[in-house]
């Protein structure tokens, strides 16, 4: 995305989608999948990050932040992550 500005709206679209995928992550390592804890927490502080960005009208780095997220949650080779990454 290099070069693109990113939009408000695109932002918000993969935040959504990295939030889903980070209560999703943080269900299964409450329910004893450990190696899944730390990834969960990770997940957790890179969407915080986002919407810190988000709030501060950093729409590039929210987006960035959210697609980390993303990346902790389900991995950078999931179709969920690729199609978020999409969203410019």
């Amino acid at each position: 995305m290099s070069g693109a500005k990113t939009t408000q709206g695109a932002a918000l679209s993969v935040m959504r989608t990295a939030a889903t995928q980070a209560f999703c992550i943080a269900r299964e390592a409450r329910r004893g999948h450990s190696m899944l804890r730390e990834r969960a927490s990770v997940a957790k502080v890179a969407h915080r990050d986002a919407v810190r960005c988000y709030a501060r009208g950093d729409y590039a780095n929210a987006r960035r932040r959210a697609l980390d997220s993303l990346a902790y949650s389900v991995g950078v080779s999931s179709k969920i992550y690729q199609n978020a990454e999409g969203t410019k």
